[in-house]
């Protein structure tokens, strides 16, 4: 596990004993929720009045509220006007545990940035300082929804023998993770005629639910792009074909189209040439 631990960080530990026990363990559900990870600036850190050329320290609280661990986060601090203050570092990694029973509140972690004042404004006794803190975090989404598989193609034709009845989900207080599944479509329909056979589909309907952004990155065959533009490229009126623009750490370009209708069995990942976009062989996209 990577970790980069800051120059300065308290960490208070509460132990107590008692001569009784209680073996009830609390049922809680980790996977509700939006929050993911949270952060606050620690009170005091910076202090309120700096002395021109004294150093100080900026402290960020960080809190992992969701099921899922984050193992190579990094937070970084800007905005500060460098003719009057400077960091020996902007950008730190973090990794902290998900929420569990080991963790019911959170793992949680401090991380401070020092900082020299090197003076004010000249005719100027004083001068407020502004900064942003900005974190930057994998994280992941796991849905549970329990579904209909109806042989039935007519299920609004209600039958004595129907054991469940096909309708779409839908779910607005999320999965413990910003990024949340808030609805499930389910599509029964034949595949020919007479076959006795059906297909079923399922469309997810995905949302962020949190404070974050996203920030869009997808792997081919563990390359990481970044996203430029996400578009619809040909509309054929009863599916379109989408094209995603990416770009890597060369800034060479490339394309991932698929049908809307067909996404995973349509993937196709294509390099500029030239002019030309040509088809490149993949075996694994994360999206």
């Amino acid at each position: 596990m990577k970790k980069q631990f800051s120059l300065f960080l308290i960490l208070i530990l509460i132990a107590g004993c008692s001569d009784t026990v209680d073996n009830s363990l609390e049922t809680i559900n980790f996977h509700k929720g939006t929050e993911g990870l949270t952060m606050e600036i620690v009170n005091n850190l910076p202090p309120e009045d700096i002395w021109k050329n004294s150093e100080f320290q900026i402290g960020i609280k960080l809190e992992n509220k969701g099921p899922v661990e984050i193992k190579s986060g990094s937070i970084t601090i800007s905005g500060l006007d460098p003719r009057y203050s400077f960091s020996d570092e902007y950008t730190k990694d973090f990794s902290l545990n998900a929420r569990s029973y080991d963790y019911p509140e959170g793992d949680q972690k401090i991380i401070s940035f020092n900082v020299k004042n090197t003076g004010v404004p000249v005719g100027s006794d004083e001068y407020a300082a502004a900064f942003t803190a900005r974190a930057y975090y994998d994280y992941g989404t796991e849905a549970s929804v329990n579904v209909c598989i109806n042989p039935n193609i007519y299920s609004y034709i209600n039958t004595v023998d129907d054991a469940c009845e096909v309708q779409d989900i839908a779910d607005t207080e999320g999965q413990g993770s910003p990024i949340a599944v808030t609805k499930v479509e389910e599509r029964i329909s034949p595949i020919s005629e007479n076959s006795g056979s059906i297909e079923i589909e399922f469309k997810l309907t995905l949302e962020n639910l949190g404070k974050g952004e996203v920030v869009d990155k997808i792997k081919v065959d563990d390359k990481e792009y970044e996203v430029d533009s996400h578009y619809v490229l040909i509309d054929h009126g009863t599916t379109k074909e989408i094209a995603i623009e990416l770009f890597d750490k060369n800034d060479k370009d490339f394309q991932l189209r698929y049908f809307d209708d067909q996404v995973e069995s349509t993937l196709d990942f294509y390099e500029l040439q030239e002019i030309m976009y040509l088809k490149r062989p993949v075996k694994k996209i994360e999206w």
